[in-house]
């Protein structure tokens, strides 16, 4: 059977809630009379940044529902504690700081919800409040050791479920 948009697909394994999918990988044509959405249906979500809103069974129709926009988020890493170079994501280039041309490019990107400054709760770390560039920019101080579990709590805490991973001292 040639695969068109029109064939009606099932799942070939089993997927968690806020997973992509991949047309090639992820889908199978479905049994004659299967109820749910076509493969041009799954493809149109898929290019319009749509992620899956709850978990679903390998051998599953897949139904509008089963869809939610995802929440694109550009998480921008800024510490000051270099020892080498102690505050450069503040250092000048042009008119503008370091961390201020990383969020000012994260802010033109096209399909992104939020732009997030994520440093830590070290002291040194409380003047990025005057480098956020943009009333859109979101400042988020969390874990000091670890990098990794600040970007997850700032995605969790915002709702972001994709995220781009930026670094403020390499605009």
């Amino acid at each position: 059977m040639a695969w068109t948009d029109e064939t009606i697909v099932v799942l070939k394994k089993a997927k968690k809630a806020g997973q992509c999918l991949s047309l090639e990988r992820d889908l199978a044509p479905a049994p004659a009379g299967t109820p749910g959405l076509s493969l041009g249906a799954i493809k149109a979500r898929v290019q319009a940044w749509h992620i899956l809103r709850h978990d679903k069974g390998a051998g599953t129709a897949l139904f509008a529902e089963d869809f939610k926009k995802a929440v694109i988020g550009a998480i921008i890493a800024c510490r000051m504690k270099s020892s080498r170079l102690p505050g450069k994501a503040l250092l000048k280039i042009g008119h503008l700081t370091s961390a201020e041309l990383c969020m000012k490019s994260a802010l033109k990107i096209q399909n992104m919800h939020k732009v997030v400054m994520a440093s830590s709760t070290v002291d040194q770390a409380a003047v990025l409040k005057d480098y956020t560039y943009h009333p859109d920019v979101i400042l988020y101080r969390g874990n000091p050791d670890e990098l990794i579990d600040r970007h997850y709590q700032a995605a969790t805490d915002l709702g972001i479920d994709v995220i781009l991973r930026l670094t403020a001292d390499c605009p």
